[in-house]
């Protein structure tokens, strides 16, 4: 059985932090973990909230909890199992024409009062068929307000292009990055929001890929998984968190550090992602007990942490950046 990386916001369903604090956290875990309150291996629809929608008004039967965890073909990422989504062809259904989507929608994710910054992250695997006689879908992560407008979305579409979706001009349209995916490769995908100024960058794998303006709203409400059911792919999605800050002002929330860390879970290497990609200085290790394991200047120049020589077990690293003490707990596999 594996275990997961937990970062110290994250729960496994979603809860409030304070009183201006959202915090939704989902790893996916099926029944194998002998938790009625898990997941079913099989469709995902209509489970803990979750809710898959068809712009035809149809069944999709292409979104499923799936033990099948793919390992990255460079073996440095590996997800937390043992469970994952599974987003396959649905050949009872025909493929979407291009900018129409399946979707698998998340429940209410707890942003309903205005935030000032928010950081949202979700792992992601595409893999094409080994013999590509078709193309793939396009599969597209997005987030939506209140009313179901969209935030953000980034598209990874089936030629291996990663693209933004952007109003620049006032009108919707896709803006193609220099960056690329990989198949058979897991990626961390983060979006960082700053509403009080409507900015928004997209970061993968703890590198900012394109940065510009939020959509639309200045709340994160629901989480969607989006593919157009073309034949020659299959993807997968796991460890979905989001964070949302409203009570802290303007001046407070820039110097407010929120990170990410990966992978998910570790053998040993940690690397973090800090909001605002700042400067990280001493780090210090401890055991649940408080005992200092180890303390150190931190490399900025690769932004990791190894921890390969502990034990398995849980351990907290906490670290100072942007002038700000962050926490998370680390567990060692």
């Amino acid at each position: 059985m594996k275990t997961k990386l937990l970062i110290a916001f994250l729960s496994a369903c979603p809860i409030i932090i304070a009183n201006a604090q959202q915090s939704y956290g989902e790893n996916f875990f099926g029944t194998v973990e002998g938790s009625p309150n898990n997941f079913t291996i099989g469709p995902i629809s209509e489970q803990k909230g979750w809710h898959v929608i068809s712009p035809t008004g149809q069944d999709v039967d292409g979104f499923s909890i799936s033990e099948d965890i793919p390992t990255s073909t460079l073996g440095n990422w590996e997800v937390s199992g043992p469970t994952d989504v599974k987003i396959t062809t649905d050949p009872n259904l025909p493929a979407l024409e291009d900018g129409t989507f399946f979707s698998c929608i998340s429940p209410y994710l707890g942003s309903s009062s205005t935030i000032n910054t928010a950081l949202t992250a979700v792992m992601i695997l595409i893999a094409p068929d080994a013999i590509l006689e078709t193309p793939g879908s396009d599969y597209a992560l997005q987030y939506q307000d209140a009313n179901n407008t969209i935030t953000s979305q980034v598209k990874f579409a089936a030629d291996g292009s990663i693209k933004i979706l952007s109003l620049a001009g006032g009108v919707p349209t896709y803006i193609t990055t220099s960056a690329t995916w990989t198949s058979h490769e897991w990626m961390q995908v983060t979006i960082n929001y700053k509403f009080y100024n409507n900015t928004i960058s997209y970061v993968i794998n703890g590198e900012t890929i394109y940065t510009g303006s939020t959509l639309t709203g200045t709340t994160i409400d629901h989480f969607a998984f989006l593919y157009n059911n073309k034949a020659g792919s299959t993807a997968y999605f796991d460890d979905l968190f989001v964070f949302g800050d409203s009570s802290l002002g303007i001046k407070n929330n820039e110097n407010q550090m929120k990170f990410s860390a990966f992978p998910n879970p570790t053998d040993g290497i940690i690397t973090i992602s800090t909001i605002e990609n700042s400067l990280i200085g001493l780090v210090t290790i401890t055991d649940p007990s408080g005992r200092v394991i180890r303390s150190f200047m931190f490399d900025n120049t690769s932004r990791q942490i190894d921890i390969s020589d502990l034990n398995e077990g849980m351990y907290l690293v906490s670290f100072i950046a942007g002038g700000k003490k962050n926490v998370m707990k680390v567990i060692k596999r």
